[in-house]
Protein backbone atom coordinates (compact mmCIF):
# COMPACT_ATOMS: atom_id res chain seq x y z
CA UNK A 1 0.00 0.00 0.00
CA UNK A 2 2.88 2.23 0.68
CA UNK A 3 4.12 1.41 -2.74
CA UNK A 4 0.77 2.54 -4.27
CA UNK A 5 0.82 5.86 -2.40
CA UNK A 6 4.34 6.58 -3.65
CA UNK A 7 3.35 5.74 -7.21
CA UNK A 8 0.32 8.10 -7.07
CA UNK A 9 2.50 10.90 -5.65
CA UNK A 10 5.13 10.46 -8.40
CA UNK A 11 2.44 10.35 -11.11
CA UNK A 12 0.84 13.53 -9.79
CA UNK A 13 4.23 15.27 -9.62
CA UNK A 14 5.14 14.23 -13.16
CA UNK A 15 1.72 15.26 -14.53
CA UNK A 16 2.05 18.76 -13.14
CA UNK A 17 5.61 19.15 -14.47
CA UNK A 18 5.27 17.80 -18.01
CA UNK A 19 5.13 20.35 -20.92
CA UNK A 20 2.07 18.84 -22.65
CA UNK A 21 -0.02 20.36 -19.89
CA UNK A 22 1.21 23.92 -20.58
CA UNK A 23 -0.77 26.45 -22.76
CA UNK A 24 0.76 28.99 -25.12
CA UNK A 25 -1.28 31.95 -26.49
CA UNK A 26 0.02 34.44 -29.07
CA UNK A 27 -1.46 37.46 -30.91
CA UNK A 28 -1.46 37.69 -34.72
CA UNK A 29 -1.63 41.01 -36.57
CA UNK A 30 -3.66 40.96 -39.80
CA UNK A 31 -3.00 43.56 -42.50
CA UNK A 32 -5.52 43.97 -45.35
CA UNK A 33 -4.40 46.14 -48.27
CA UNK A 34 -7.53 47.46 -50.04
CA UNK A 35 -7.32 48.95 -53.52
CA UNK A 36 -8.81 52.31 -54.45
CA UNK A 37 -12.17 51.67 -56.09
CA UNK A 38 -15.19 53.67 -57.15
CA UNK A 39 -18.70 52.42 -57.87
CA UNK A 40 -20.89 54.70 -60.02
CA UNK A 41 -24.64 54.17 -60.21
CA UNK A 42 -26.53 56.34 -62.69
CA UNK A 43 -29.89 56.77 -64.37
CA UNK A 44 -29.57 55.25 -67.84
CA UNK A 45 -32.46 57.32 -69.24
CA UNK A 46 -33.87 60.52 -67.81
CA UNK A 47 -37.29 61.87 -68.81
CA UNK A 48 -38.10 65.33 -67.49
CA UNK A 49 -41.67 66.58 -67.77
CA UNK A 50 -41.92 70.34 -67.36
CA UNK A 51 -45.47 71.22 -66.25
CA UNK A 52 -47.01 74.44 -67.53
CA UNK A 53 -46.99 75.83 -63.97
CA UNK A 54 -43.22 75.35 -63.61
CA UNK A 55 -42.47 76.74 -67.08
CA UNK A 56 -44.84 79.63 -66.41
CA UNK A 57 -43.11 80.36 -63.10
CA UNK A 58 -39.80 80.54 -64.99
CA UNK A 59 -41.27 82.94 -67.54
CA UNK A 60 -43.30 85.09 -65.13
CA UNK A 61 -45.93 87.57 -66.30
CA UNK A 62 -49.67 87.61 -65.82
CA UNK A 63 -51.51 84.33 -66.16
CA UNK A 64 -53.94 84.38 -69.08
CA UNK A 65 -55.42 80.87 -69.32
CA UNK A 66 -52.64 78.63 -70.68
CA UNK A 67 -50.60 81.71 -71.65
CA UNK A 68 -48.49 84.33 -69.94
CA UNK A 69 -49.12 88.00 -70.68
CA UNK A 70 -46.68 90.92 -70.45
CA UNK A 71 -47.49 94.60 -70.71
CA UNK A 72 -45.17 96.38 -73.14
CA UNK A 73 -46.24 99.94 -72.41
CA UNK A 74 -48.26 102.27 -74.62
CA UNK A 75 -47.98 102.18 -78.41
CA UNK A 76 -49.20 104.64 -81.03
CA UNK A 77 -49.25 104.80 -84.83
CA UNK A 78 -50.92 106.72 -87.65
CA UNK A 79 -53.50 104.80 -89.64
CA UNK A 80 -53.29 104.43 -93.40
CA UNK A 81 -55.82 103.26 -95.96
CA UNK A 82 -54.73 100.32 -98.11
CA UNK A 83 -57.69 100.50 -100.51
CA UNK A 84 -59.99 98.24 -98.52
CA UNK A 85 -59.38 98.96 -94.82
CA UNK A 86 -57.64 101.27 -92.42
CA UNK A 87 -54.42 99.92 -90.94
CA UNK A 88 -52.33 101.07 -88.01
CA UNK A 89 -48.97 99.29 -87.56
CA UNK A 90 -48.10 99.55 -83.88
CA UNK A 91 -44.91 97.46 -84.23
CA UNK A 92 -44.94 96.40 -80.59
CA UNK A 93 -41.59 96.05 -78.86
CA UNK A 94 -41.00 92.60 -77.37
CA UNK A 95 -38.90 93.15 -74.27
CA UNK A 96 -40.53 90.78 -71.79
CA UNK A 97 -39.76 88.50 -70.09
CA UNK A 98 -36.44 90.22 -69.61
CA UNK A 99 -35.37 87.84 -66.83
CA UNK A 100 -35.25 84.74 -69.07
CA UNK A 101 -32.63 83.96 -71.70
CA UNK A 102 -34.38 81.26 -73.75
CA UNK A 103 -31.09 80.30 -75.39
CA UNK A 104 -29.55 79.41 -72.00
CA UNK A 105 -32.10 77.91 -69.59
CA UNK A 106 -30.57 75.90 -66.74
CA UNK A 107 -32.08 72.53 -65.86
CA UNK A 108 -30.71 70.85 -62.71
CA UNK A 109 -31.16 67.06 -62.64
CA UNK A 110 -30.97 66.30 -58.92
CA UNK A 111 -29.74 62.96 -57.51
CA UNK A 112 -29.22 61.49 -60.97
CA UNK A 113 -26.08 59.55 -59.97
CA UNK A 114 -24.53 58.05 -56.84
CA UNK A 115 -20.95 57.10 -56.00
CA UNK A 116 -19.46 54.79 -53.39
CA UNK A 117 -15.69 54.73 -53.15
CA UNK A 118 -12.64 53.71 -51.14
CA UNK A 119 -9.76 56.09 -51.77
CA UNK A 120 -7.22 58.08 -49.77
CA UNK A 121 -7.98 61.23 -51.80
CA UNK A 122 -10.93 62.98 -53.37
CA UNK A 123 -13.38 61.69 -55.95
CA UNK A 124 -14.91 63.59 -58.85
CA UNK A 125 -17.76 62.81 -61.21
CA UNK A 126 -17.40 64.65 -64.50
CA UNK A 127 -20.38 65.35 -66.73
CA UNK A 128 -19.92 66.42 -70.33
CA UNK A 129 -21.98 66.62 -73.50
CA UNK A 130 -22.59 63.46 -75.47
CA UNK A 131 -23.32 63.02 -79.17
CA UNK A 132 -27.08 63.26 -78.61
CA UNK A 133 -27.21 66.83 -77.38
CA UNK A 134 -29.74 67.91 -80.05
CA UNK A 135 -33.17 66.74 -78.87
CA UNK A 136 -35.81 66.75 -81.61
CA UNK A 137 -39.53 66.38 -82.11
CA UNK A 138 -40.23 66.81 -85.82
CA UNK A 139 -38.86 70.25 -86.75
CA UNK A 140 -38.81 71.41 -83.13
CA UNK A 141 -35.37 71.31 -81.49
CA UNK A 142 -33.87 71.71 -78.02
CA UNK A 143 -30.10 71.92 -77.97
CA UNK A 144 -28.28 70.96 -74.79
CA UNK A 145 -25.29 73.32 -74.89
CA UNK A 146 -23.60 72.39 -71.61
CA UNK A 147 -23.54 69.58 -69.06
CA UNK A 148 -21.68 69.76 -65.76
CA UNK A 149 -21.62 68.43 -62.23
CA UNK A 150 -21.80 71.39 -59.83
CA UNK A 151 -20.57 69.33 -56.87
CA UNK A 152 -16.88 68.41 -57.42
CA UNK A 153 -14.63 67.15 -55.88
CA UNK A 154 -15.70 65.38 -52.72
CA UNK A 155 -14.13 62.98 -50.18
CA UNK A 156 -14.52 59.25 -50.83
CA UNK A 157 -17.75 58.23 -49.05
CA UNK A 158 -16.92 54.55 -48.40
CA UNK A 159 -18.96 51.59 -49.58
CA UNK A 160 -22.09 51.84 -47.44
CA UNK A 161 -23.58 55.34 -47.75
CA UNK A 162 -23.31 56.71 -51.30
CA UNK A 163 -22.69 60.32 -52.27
CA UNK A 164 -25.60 61.46 -54.46
CA UNK A 165 -25.04 64.08 -57.12
CA UNK A 166 -26.56 66.27 -59.77
CA UNK A 167 -26.03 67.18 -63.41
CA UNK A 168 -26.78 70.70 -64.60
CA UNK A 169 -27.81 71.05 -68.23
CA UNK A 170 -28.04 74.30 -70.20
CA UNK A 171 -30.86 74.24 -72.73
CA UNK A 172 -31.17 76.37 -75.86
CA UNK A 173 -34.90 76.66 -76.54
CA UNK A 174 -34.50 79.04 -79.51
CA UNK A 175 -35.77 76.44 -82.01
CA UNK A 176 -38.37 74.77 -79.77
CA UNK A 177 -41.69 75.17 -81.58
CA UNK A 178 -43.71 72.06 -80.61
CA UNK A 179 -44.85 70.77 -77.24
CA UNK A 180 -44.12 67.12 -76.43
CA UNK A 181 -41.15 64.83 -75.84
CA UNK A 182 -37.96 65.90 -77.60
CA UNK A 183 -35.27 63.20 -77.73
CA UNK A 184 -32.12 61.92 -79.43
CA UNK A 185 -30.84 58.43 -80.22
CA UNK A 186 -27.36 58.98 -78.75
CA UNK A 187 -26.55 59.84 -75.10
CA UNK A 188 -27.20 63.50 -74.23
CA UNK A 189 -24.48 63.62 -71.58
CA UNK A 190 -21.65 61.39 -70.39
CA UNK A 191 -20.51 60.67 -66.81
CA UNK A 192 -17.02 59.67 -65.70
CA UNK A 193 -15.84 58.97 -62.15
CA UNK A 194 -12.22 59.77 -61.30
CA UNK A 195 -10.16 59.06 -58.19
CA UNK A 196 -7.96 62.09 -57.56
Amino acid sequence: MRYKKSLVAITTLLASALPFQAKAQVGVDVVIDLPSIAILNYAEKVTVRIPAAAFGALIGGDIAGDARAFKEGEQSADATFDGSALQADLNISVTQPSSVNFSAVNLLLKNVWAVRAIHDGDVEVKAELGQGNLLELGNSKIEVTDAKNPDNPFPAPGLLAPKYGDVQLTLDLSDATTNGEHSATDPTYLLAVNLL
